[in-house]
Order: structure tokens, then C-alpha cells, then sequence
């Protein structure tokens, strides 16, 4: 029997996503929440950000339940705002917003006593890897100082009340990290897979892979929707065993719920980074990381030929490309410098 076979054998509709079974609810003191969001996935210009967080939260309830939670643990004088990152961030004015938000999460996450000072630091804490990759970039400097915006006062302020509220609460993070794919590695994986959202998908499971393993205990992920994909097997075959899950649910606003021996749930939702908390939360956090390699990039080529800066969008990209094009012609000193950023800074799917 072929594994989509056994998972249509197994399907259940009663069940709700995210909904605790009575058998787990008993069993389980605790549940692990993890969120999964992506930034830059439709700009031409620039990384991808990936990044996955999650949380232990006392008792089991229902995933609308576990979301409030979490909501209502924010407090009000910490001024954070945990939503999709779009909304708190239009444009560079808005700079200062997600730095606050994003680099409190990122330290409330990851258990830092202190706020890191250089995007050398803050790399190494997020991806786990050195700083060597961004030395291939020439704009990128890993001393680059952080916060870059946002008072330093503010940022320790909003992650001593976030971490005191989520211990008063009975909320403990676990994990974040966050996996940085720059333009030749995703023209690359899309030229193999010849699809982005099946290069998303494969680094989506690398990174819930590179968890805490997701079998030990009651869990439940929680994804923003692709576009109109509707299979997500190939997530679940990278992160579970072989035929160890049983398909729950398909709804028009929820597709593909999974369960791994009554402890683990997939969700995957339209819109999810607006309305659950933990995927906002990997939203904002990747976010500030991606406008953090794009400021840098901005720069650089203001300093050197006052280029206005862009978003990477396609649009906008477009100017900004034909504008380092006509550099290259005009200044032939420059020539190598714009080659590169095409070579390694340019998607070309």
C-alpha cells in the first residue's frame, strides 16, 4: 500500500485541526508549539529567510486556545506588536518597529542574557553557522552594528517584560532558528527542483528537521499556506517516518492536518502568519533578519554610485538593476563589482 494510500485509509473528518484528542489530553503535562515562516520569497533581489520557533506551553487545549494564550501574554508595556510582519513594516520608516519586535524575539527565543551588537553575533546565534558565507558578499560586513535603529534601552526592556510574562504564563521557548538562502543556492535548487515552492518546501523540512525531535512529545506546527498547494506529503515524509501519521482533515481554510501517534499535528493555514501567534512571530523574525542584508545592500551601492535603495521587489528591482547596468558602462572601474552583485545577488526564478 503506497503511503498516500494509507494516509486516505486513516482519514477522520470529525476532528477539528489543532484540537486535543481526550487520550493525548490526558497523557501530555505539556505541548510544543512550533511556528514556520518565510521572507522574500516573492522579491527578485536578495536572501530567502526561513526561520521556525517554538514554545512549551502547560496543559493541552485547542490551538485557538493555545494561540490566545500566547496573545494575551504579550504585555502592553513591553510595545511589542506580534502580527504578520507586513503590517508592521511598509517600507524603511518602519525600520525601527520591526527592529524592536524582531530582535526582542529573536533573544526572548533564543534564552540571550544579552542583545547581540553585530550582525557577526546575531548570524552565528540565528543560523548556527559562522560568518564566512557572508564574507563571499561584498556589501555584507558581519561587524555591522545592531540594533540599528531601535534604542538598545527599549529592545532589553521589551525582552525582560516578554520573558517575565511568558514564565508567569507557563510559556517556554524552545527553539529558533533560521535558514538564510542566498540567491546562487535558491537559482541553483530551482534549476534542480524546477520549482521555487519545492525548493521552499525542502528547506522548510531541513529546518523543522533540525529541531528537537518532533515525535517525543505532544506537538503541533503551524505553516502559512502556498500559494494554492494543497499536498504537503513531501513535508511530512521529510520530518516523520514513513506512514506514521494519518491525514485529519482538508477544508477550504485549513489543508493538510496530520497526526503522528495521537502527538503531532501539521496545520497549515491561509494567512496563518496574521492570525497565529507563533507564525507572526517567525514572520517578524525573518523579516528583520532579510531588511537587516538588504540595508547593508542598499548602502553599499548608495555609497558607490547614489543608487536609490530597493525593496527587490520585481518592479522596483528591475529599475535598480538597469541602473547598475548603465554604472557598469559608465564607470568600467566598477565593472567587476556590478558582475558580481548580478552573479550573487540576483534570482533568476
Amino acid at each position: 500500500m503506497s503511503r498516500r494510500e494509507q494516509r486516505s485509509k486513516s482519514v477522520r473528518a470529525h476532528r477539528q485541526p489543532g484540537e486535543a484528542t481526550s487520550s493525548s489530553t490526558n497523557r501530555c503535562e505539556s505541548v510544543c508549539l512550533f511556528g514556520l515562516d518565510e521572507a522574500g520569497y516573492g522579491p527578485v533581489l536578495g536572501p530567502l529567510v526561513l526561520v521556525t520557533a517554538g514554545v512549551r506551553m502547560a496543559g493541552s487545549a485547542p490551538l485557538r486556545q493555545l494561540n490566545q494564550r500566547l496573545r494575551n501574554a504579550v504585555p502592553p508595556e513591553s510595545r511589542l506588536k506580534i502580527t504578520d510582519s507586513k503590517a508592521i513594516y511598509r517600507g524603511s520608516r518602519d525600520f525601527e518597529r520591526l527592529e524592536l519586535n524582531g530582535l526582542a524575539l529573536w533573544c526572548v527565543f533564543l534564552g540571550l542574557d544579552d542583545v547581540p551588537n553585530t550582525l557577526k553575533k546575531l548570524w552565528h546565534y540565528c543560523t548556527g553557522q559562522s560568518s564566512h558565507t557572508l564574507a563571499l558578499f561584498p556589501w555584507h560586513r558581519p561587524t555591522l552594528r545592531v540594533p540599528r535603529t531601535a534604542p538598545r534601552s527599549q529592545v532589553e526592556s521589551a525582552v525582560e517584560k516578554l520573558r517575565e510574562s511568558w514564565r508567569s504564563a507557563g510559556i517556554a521557548p524552545v527553539v529558533a532558528r533560521a535558514r538564510v538562502v542566498f540567491p546562487p543556492e535558491l537559482n541553483e535548487a530551482c534549476k534542480a527542483l524546477s520549482s521555487k515552492s519545492k525548493a521552499l518546501l525542502r528547506w522548510a523540512s531541513e529546518l523543522l528537521c533540525a529541531v528537537e525531535p518532533l515525535s517525543k512529545r505532544s506537538t503541533v506546527i503551524v505553516l502559512d499556506q502556498q500559494g494554492g498547494r494543497k499536498d504537503y506529503s513531501a513535508l511530512l515524509d521529510a520530518i516523520l517516518p514513513p506512514g506514521e501519521f494519518q491525514l485529519v482533515r482538508q477544508t477550504k481554510t485549513r489543508s493538510g492536518v496530520a497526526l503522528y501517534n495521537d502527538r503531532l499535528r501539521l496545520v497549515v493555514e491561509p494567512k496563518a502568519d496574521a492570525k497565529h501567534f507563533i507564525v507572526s512571530a517567525c514572520s517578524i523574525m525573518a523579516k528583520y533578519l532579510r531588511e537587516l542584508f538588504m540595508h547593508q545592500w542598499n548602502g553599499y551601492w548608495s555609497k558607490k554610485a547614489n543608487i536609490p535603495p530597493t525593496s527587490g521587489y520585481p518592479n522596483d528591482a528591475k529599475r535598480f538593476l538597469e541602473q547598475l547596468a548603465l554604472l557598469s558602462e559608465q564607470k568600467g572601474e566598477l565593472r567587476w563589482e556590478v558582475d558580481a552583485a548580478m552573479e550573487l545577488y540576483f534570482r533568476y526564478r
